[in-house]
């Protein structure tokens, strides 16, 4: 396939059996316009092994060590043909069969597509949409400013041209390079489509010290953006709404 219109980008590491179900769900869509393209990091699980045993000319992948997810994630557009690129990581899955081929549906001059993610338990019970269970509400549509308090979108339910994305700045940020990366895209106006919910995630807890460096890599990135004054003020609010959504859940997300 020399020109897919969809590339699904999935980067892994030692997570086969997440890989494995993440697979069934690209296997299962009804587009027929898309590549695959697996990016591990050197897994000491057997994904090397699985991932040779995969004969589908359109999937493509790739085993090495990594420095980081984005670094990982670059690789992944690196490789990409496609149209759109579309990040699911393993474990994500796709919310229907014909989610992906709504892309073949939207206008064309849309340069970016969003929606709605559903947040499961471990054992895979949907709890509600990430706008229902994260203090973040999805827009209507996708403006940089909205992104000052944190982000508005995941990054299984954003899709961008590959004409516009931009590499991930994975050597200075290790934990919140997608926000920096989503603010970048959207620092000129993008014509955006909300589409409807598009995938779903299992809630991946994090340790409170790679919590810690997230909220200040954040910081960082919103300084940057959209000022330090600005920045700090509304800084103070993510937290506080950070803490109590923490303590009324107990997951740090």
């Amino acid at each position: 396939m020399n020109h897919p219109l969809v590339s699904v980008i999935t980067v892994c590491r030692n997570a086969k059996d997440d890989l494995l179900r993440t697979q069934a769900s690209v296997m299962a869509q009804n587009c027929h316009a898309m590549e695959w393209i697996v990016v591990d990091g050197d897994s000491s699980d057997g994904t090397k092994r699985h991932l040779e045993s995969l004969k589908q000319p359109w999937i493509r992948w790739k085993s090495e060590p990594d420095e980081s997810i984005y670094e990982a994630m670059n690789k992944g557009i690196q490789m990409a043909k496609g149209r759109w690129l579309w990040f699911l990581n393993a474990g994500d899955v796709f919310n229907e069969e014909t989610t992906v081929s709504q892309l073949t549906q939207v206008p064309e001059d849309t340069e970016i597509c969003f929606g709605e993610t559903l947040v499961e338990e471990a054992d895979f019970k949907v709890l509600g949409t990430r706008s229902e269970v994260t203090p973040h509400n999805l827009p209507q549509d996708l403006k940089k400013h909205q992104f000052r308090k944190g982000m508005v979108v995941s990054h299984q339910g954003f899709v961008v041209r590959r004409a516009i994305a931009p590499l991930y700045n994975s050597s200075k940020y290790q934990f919140s390079s997608d926000l920096d990366w989503m603010l970048n895209i959207l620092s000129e106006p993008r014509n955006c489509l909300r589409l409807g919910v598009l995938a779903r995630l299992p809630r991946r807890g994090a340790t409170m010290d790679n919590w810690r460096r997230s909220q200040w890599e954040r910081f960082r990135i919103l300084c940057h953006h959209f000022g330090k004054l600005q920045t700090l003020m509304i800084h103070l609010l993510i937290t506080l709404r950070r803490l109590a959504f923490v303590f009324k859940t107990g997951h740090l997300r």
